[in-house]
This record gives C-alpha cells, structure tokens and sequence, in this order.
C-alpha cells in the first residue's frame, strides 16, 4: 500500500536519476572541453580526452570495418636479432637480400600481399667501397620486385624516397607513404588514406595500398584519415 499511495512520487524520483546523470556527464565534458587544448592544462588528445575519443570511437565506428585485416601479420625484427648472422654481417642499410628472402618466404606461405615499411633508399651499386663488388647485391630484391611487384608495397617517407631501381620495379601502385601520428599520449590512433607531399603532389599512404584490392582502382573514401 506504501508503494501504491506514493507510487507517483517514487516513479518521478526514478525518472529524474537518468536525467540527473546526463546533466553531470554533461557538466563533466564541458569542463574538460573548456579546460583543454593545445596549449591548456588537459592536452588535446591526453589524460581523459584520450579515454573520451577511444571511446567515441568505438561508439561511431562502422561495424562492418571492425575487422578489416582479419589475416594481417606484422614481423618486427628486434635487436637480438639484427645482432646474429646474417644480419649482423652487413649494416642495416645494406640489409637487401635477407629482406627479399623475408619476403619470398611470407608470399610462400599464402599471402595475399608484402609491405616493406620502411625506405630502401640505398641502392648499392652506387656505393664506391674498395674491393667491394656491390652490383649485383640487391639482385635477390630485384628479382622478387620484378617477379611480384604486384604484390609489394614499398614504404616511403614525404622527405625520403626509395631509390629509383626498386620504385620502378613496383610502379606508382608499389610505393606508400608512411603516416605514423602519434598523439599526445604516445598513441597513434589513425592512418590517412592520402597525403600531400611538400612538392604538392597526393600520394596514396603506405597503409591504403597495403588493405587495396591485388587488382582494381583504390577505392574512394569520403575520409582522409
């Protein structure tokens, strides 16, 4: 009977909760919107806005890319590593012929593409190192370019391009530029889709070539990043 009697009263509190709580989140967002900034006490993207765009993120993001490389790998090779033969028998510049037997072997096991993301800038026929016969050092990556340069994405850098021998191997289509922005909190939340280069010219990045169809024109997207 106490519930029937003050039923109005306690259903009116219950309703007014939700609201209550959203005028907070709302008091609570303002304040770290007003509060942040590039040059603010709360950076841009650092403390909770790093938590709130994560989290927004998650919230509009398109379900269907959810998974959008479910098959992708991505080898990172370590110090120990670079330290043990072969590596460590050349520098790291002239590191050719263990990449191209990477990449032969990565193609070998089913995959539908390879990505070097990083610049092969050096070409070693045009070092001049006594008693050293560099002509024919890359031509492990040479081959695997002209054999499946359909199939490899060379990483380039909007400063910094691969050398011509191998650019030319791959096309237009095989070199990417790298995005790597990381945020105020050390994080990197995103990748574009195309960049602008200081000479002007748009490029597609490193990692739109990497998820394109084997054959086809890139598709268009409404989004830079």
């Amino acid at each position: 009977m106490l519930f029937r009697s003050n039923g109005h009263t306690i259903l009116t509190r219950l309703r007014s909760v939700p609201a209550a709580l959203a005028a907070l989140a709302i008091a609570i967002a303002a304040a770290i919107g007003y509060a942040s900034g590039f040059s603010g006490p709360l950076g841009a993207l650092s403390g909770p806005n790093a938590l709130l765009y994560d989290a927004a993120a998650a919230l509009l993001r398109e379900r269907r890319a959810a998974d959008a490389w479910p098959s992708t790998f991505v080898l990172l090779i370590d110090q120990t590593t670079l330290d043990k033969p072969p590596w460590s028998m050349a520098p790291r510049a002239l590191h050719h012929p263990y990449l191209a037997k990477i990449g032969r072997d990565v193609l070998a096991l089913g995959a539908r593409k390879v990505g070097y993301d990083f610049v092969l800038a050096l070409d070693p026929s045009s070092l001049d190192i006594s008693g050293a016969d560099l002509a024919g050092y890359d031509a492990p990556l040479k081959s695997l370019l002209s054999d499946e340069g359909h199939r490899v994405i060379i990483g380039s850098y909007p400063t910094f391009r691969p050398a011509d021998a191998y650019a030319d191997l791959v096309g237009r289509g095989g070199v990417g530029v790298v995005d790597l922005q990381l945020e105020e909190d050390g994080v990197v939340r995103s990748v574009a889709t195309r960049l602008r280069l200081p000479s002007g010219r748009i490029e597609a990045s490193f990692a739109e070539l990497m998820a394109a169809p084997l054959e086809g024109d890139l598709p268009a997207r409404a989004q830079t990043r």
